[in-house]
């Protein structure tokens, strides 16, 4: 299938199913106590795909950061980060009149209040993405020419004190004792090594460089390690709070660091010694193509679905998330495929 990175589309395929895992165990999850049953089966579903996001931004560091892959920058503006802030406005918009329904709310001010809302950044809570991903666009040049002339020691080095910065020592210093001396080291100035820009390079140097068998055998572990912790860690934090406790969840967290960078590992070395057949390579260029679009409008059918009484409550939650995830995942991508026959727009906005 042309050019295309087997291991790469079927990660894109699994952590947009991922998202429409957590956003379904997510639904009833503050109102539960930690003590539930369906409270911890949907805390086990959450921790297990909090991966997604920063798989997304691996995948598309791995392509942006590539030197032998052209980009300029009125290709990145015009293509790139065009079709991004496109998708961003059209869906915002779309969203808004969506809610706006819903709530029956749409009056005279409606129109001027959804601008304001898209320029604040107050959009559908999963667009979010939208904007992280717009600022690692706007700086993937400056990145590409540190990658052009970088070895693998000096990439290595970035991600080092990126680790430590972004990931480690904000966990830490959630806890004790670690928060008596964190602090003295989170007053450092290092802006540049923040944020999910690690995701991003991580991205470029996992599918640029053969790590040894003891580093993934190492990876393997902490990623498992790091599935168990998020797990138990939420559930110990949620129990002594009285209330569900997110703080592990977020995706610079340190146990959550370990578990992209294990599946991208292990998707390279397997997926890409795998023979396909024509038919799967299709089937699979396909989902990966429209899995952008799927991002943004599976949250409608959750909602659409609740509305109709069907969510993670229903029966038991083992299955009900697996299969309610399953369904918005058939639905996004019917509602995709529908979106990209739309003349102009359609493939510009998923």
């Amino acid at each position: 299938m042309g050019n295309r990175v087997v291991y790469a589309d079927i990660l894109r395929i699994l952590a947009t199913f991922a998202v429409m895992i957590i956003h379904v165990s997510a639904t009833n999850y503050a109102d539960l106590d930690p003590n539930t049953y369906e409270w911890n089966i949907l805390n086990i579903y959450d921790s297990l795909a909090r991966w997604c996001v920063p798989m997304f931004a691996m995948l598309s560091g791995m392509f942006f950061l590539n030197p032998k892959k052209p980009l300029n920058l009125k290709k990145l503006f015009t293509k790139n980060i065009y079709r991004v802030a496109l998708a961003l406005v059209v869906w915002a918009f779309v969203y808004q009149v969506y809610k706006g329904i819903l709530k029956h709310a749409i009056d005279g001010d409606f129109f001027k209040d959804t601008i304001k809302v898209i320029l604040q950044g107050n959009t559908h809570y999963h667009l979010w993405f939208l904007y992280m991903i717009l600022g690692l666009y706007l700086i993937s040049p400056i990145l590409r020419i540190f990658m052009q002339s970088a070895k693998r020691r000096d990439i290595e080095y970035f991600l080092m004190i990126s680790f430590i910065f972004t990931s480690l020592l904000p966990t830490i210093d959630h806890f004790y004792p670690f928060h008596i001396f964190t602090p003295f080291f989170i007053q450092f100035e290092v802006n540049l090594v923040l944020g999910y820009t690690i995701y991003f390079i991580l991205g470029y140097y996992l599918a640029t460089y053969d790590l040894s068998k003891w580093t993934k055998i190492g990876l393997y572990i902490l990623g498992a390690l790091s599935l168990i912790f998020t797990i138990y860690g939420t559930r110990m934090l949620s129990l002594d709070k009285g209330a569900p406790d997110t703080f592990l969840y977020y995706y610079l967290r340190v146990n959550v660091f370990f578990v992209p960078v294990a599946l991208f590992v292990f998707a390279k070395d397997f997926f890409r010694n795998t023979q396909f057949s024509e038919t799967s390579l299709k089937v699979i260029s396909i989902l990966s193509t429209y899995s952008f679009g799927m991002y943004l409008v599976h949250d409608m059918f959750r909602t659409i679905l609740m509305r109709f009484g069907i969510d993670n409550l229903m029966f038991n939650q083992i299955l009900s998330v697996p299969m309610i995830a399953i369904i918005i995942f058939i639905l996004s991508f019917l509602a995709t495929a529908i979106v990209r026959k739309i003349p102009y727009f359609g493939k510009r906005i998923t």
